[in-house]
């Protein structure tokens, strides 16, 4: 697709774990960690983002739910320590590893096996190309999750989402996203939506009003995505993209991207071209 901007102008971070972002959410890890007792078959999880991120013109938070096990430690000073390898991504572009390991791993892990990174890449390369992994950013809406695999439990769930949604509110609020896509829908644990405690946190206590709602796929009804908007900030949420169609999810979510861009706004004006 064509995108009217010079990529150029975009200036990398010297440093893009910024300490500020680290000193304003730490306290919520440090509560984190209190919820959890330390617990060493949990670990928590830290956001991650491109190397160009804050500066992006159209500016997509993406979330999942829970890590599926991670390489994660209970020693914050290592967490937050930009320097330390043990992280397990580059200082100065954490989501360089995702395309990185797109066909093989050292680990094992393959990203192009994850229909989660499926979608996330095609929606992004529709808008950045192949240098989306600068662009954008990865958060999970539950920041601690089991060590080996599997989805929190509903203790877990519960004994940290006041700190869960304080880290929430502080990720959007410092980076200031256009637009934040959710795959969090899905009947797991509590049996819907993890997302509706987030943004009912986001939206002093209720629930937004629906902003737009669509199908994605036209074999199943139930497989939608809906669209809220929080003070200037829309919302995408749909469901998790394990075991389900890529493009038709991908598509889908950047159609609105597209519709929603120009009635924002603090966007600049961009010239789209969809590809299907």
């Amino acid at each position: 697709m064509d995108i009217n901007i010079n990529l150029s102008e975009l200036q990398d971070f010297e440093n893009s774990y910024n300490t500020e972002f680290a000193s304003i959410i730490r306290p919520y890890y440090e509560r984190i960690k209190q919820d959890c007792d330390a617990d060493e078959n949990v670990v928590p999880f830290i956001m991650q983002w491109g190397s160009v991120f804050k500066e992006a013109p159209i500016k997509i938070m993406f979330y999942g739910r829970a890590t599926n096990g991670w390489a994660g430690s209970w020693n914050l000073d290592e967490c937050f320590d930009l320097s330390n390898k043990e992280r397990g991504y580059s200082p100065d572009n954490q989501m360089v590893w995702v395309e990185n390991q797109w066909d093989k791993s050292e680990d094992g892990y393959v990203t192009k096996k994850s229909q989660f990174w499926k979608v996330i890449r095609q929606i992004s390369t529709s808008i950045y190309k192949d240098k989306w992994y600068r662009y954008v950013c990865w958060s999970n809406v539950c920041k601690v999750a089991p060590i080996d695999s599997g989805n929190p439990s509903d203790s877990l769930y519960y004994r940290t989402l006041e700190s869960n949604q304080h880290i929430f509110e502080t990720e959007i609020n410092y980076w200031k996203p256009h637009f934040v896509v959710l795959f969090t829908g899905g009947d797991w644990s509590n049996g819907g939506d993890w997302s509706k405690d987030f943004l009912v946190h986001m939206n002093k206590q209720t629930m937004p009003d629906l902003y737009v709602e669509r199908i994605w796929d036209t074999d199943f009804e139930d497989r939608k995505l809906k669209v809220y908007l929080i003070d200037g900030i829309y919302y995408i949420v749909s469901l998790h993209p394990q075991g389900k169609k890529i493009s038709p999810h991908a598509n889908c979510i950047f159609e609105v991207i597209n519709e929603l861009k120009d009635a924002q706004d603090s966007l600049p004006g961009l010239r789209w071209c969809i590809e299907h």
